[in-house]
């Protein structure tokens, strides 16, 4: 794998890959790396007048300017790696630093490539960015997380100013790391290893710097006042009151620890629920029976999560009327016991409700899907087994 890092803002580039066919070991990783210059000019503190000049236009402006670069590489043509195995952590310290003369706030934009692939490895139809390198949430302010034209892309804002350079300031307040790994998903397998971009995938960072005055009072407004805002979606969650919090706005929901929630927890608006690899519980607070979990927005579901069904309940996930449910991956089950025949589902889809399953793992005790008339079922992928013997086949849908 060779990482190239180019000063004039030209993207570096993966020349090699090598798939060996006994140990699949895979070259595959190359992070891209340039400097996006901007300049802002201000006419007063009331009103404002901002251009903007981009590396690409040949004669950026040093007043606002951001360089992004990478340690080991010298002569700036890139890092070479070899022999990379799925599961491998690569070191990948990739820094930003203020270059201008006035203090800045940093957005960091990150994209992989292959995005198609990846959503094939992940089971997920987003990913966190933290999958593939270690960037410290604890000092953005906010993600943003979509993917287009067959990428994954990723905007960070940063909470810290980067200070411009003077006899005050040392090499470390100028400047910031992004990332000190690169990962390889322990999930990759062969016929997806070939799949990727022949000279190997590629993680490409660039920056954009914005003035810190008469801007806003933090990084997301300074890019708002300047219209250049990417609006954030992204929330990773550790307890129930964070997810239960997230639910109620449109966006991306990251898992990032196993989370035991009470009964009936509904999602109304439009969600990416990302279950990494932790386990979602339903709680008994409310008593039994119940439903684990209610659909009434748009919900998509991916990841190598559980989302178990324990003791009385009667249903893991309700899609109600009008509500959509696609999974793409994750693992769910019913760890209770049944004694009786009492059509008891992981997933209950209701009438004018939609579900649809591209993947995932669904081991019931009773049925893994049940729907009603009226309701519509797409499955075009999944692993399906029920423990009872109560039903023949673990989908049912009433026609």
């Amino acid at each position: 794998m060779k990482l190239t890092m180019n000063k004039e803002g030209k993207t570096m580039q993966l020349t090699k890959k090598k798939v060996f066919s006994a140990a699949l070991a895979v070259c595959l990783i190359a992070i891209c790396s340039m400097g996006t210059l901007a300049w802002f000019s201000a006419e007063d503190a009331v009103t404002n007048e901002f251009m903007v000049a981009g590396s690409e236009t040949g004669d950026p402006d040093d007043i606002f300017s951001v360089d992004v670069w990478e340690d080991g590489d010298e002569e700036d043509d890139g890092l070479v790696y070899t022999d990379i195995l799925p599961g491998d952590t690569l070191e990948k310290v990739a820094h930003v630093k203020n270059t201008g003369s006035y203090d800045e706030y940093i957005r960091v934009k990150i994209t992989v490539s292959d995005a198609k692939v990846w959503q094939d490895v992940y089971k997920a139809n987003l990913i966190p960015v933290t999958e593939f390198v270690n960037v410290d949430l604890d000092k953005i302010y906010g993600i943003a997380s979509f993917a287009e034209n067959d990428e994954l892309v990723y905007y960070l804002y940063y909470k810290d100013i980067l200070p411009k350079a003077n006899e005050e300031t040392t090499d470390a307040e100028e400047d910031m790391v992004i990332f000190t790994e690169a990962y390889i998903s322990e999930h990759l397998n062969r016929d997806q290893a070939v799949a990727l971009t022949k000279d190997g995938f590629a993680i490409t960072v660039t920056a954009d710097a914005v003035q810190t005055e008469h801007v806003g009072e933090n990084v997301y407004e300074a890019f708002q006042t300047v219209g250049m805002e990417i609006p954030v979606n992204t929330t990773y969650v550790n307890n129930f009151e964070e997810l239960e919090a997230a639910l109620k706005e449109d966006g991306f929901i990251v898992l990032m620890n196993d989370i035991a929630y009470d009964f009936g927890m509904k999602i109304q608006n439009n969600n990416n629920l990302y279950l990494n690899d932790y386990t979602m519980t339903p709680a008994t607070t409310k008593g039994a029976p119940y439903k684990a979990m209610i659909v009434e927005g748009d919900v998509i579901v991916g990841g190598y999560g559980t989302l178990n069904m324990p003791d009385d309940t009667i249903t893991g996930i309700v899609v109600n009327e009008n509500g959509v449910l696609s999974i793409y991956g994750g693992y769910f089950e019913d760890t209770q016991n049944r004694d009786a025949n009492r059509n008891e589902s992981l997933i209950f889809v209701q009438n004018n409700g939609v579900l649809n399953i591209y993947g995932g793992i669904f081991n019931g005790a009773d049925l893994c899907v049940d729907a009603e008339a009226g309701a519509t079922v797409n499955i075009e992928g999944g692993e399906f087994s029920v423990k009872s013997t109560w039903h023949e086949n673990p989908i049912r849908v009433v026609q």
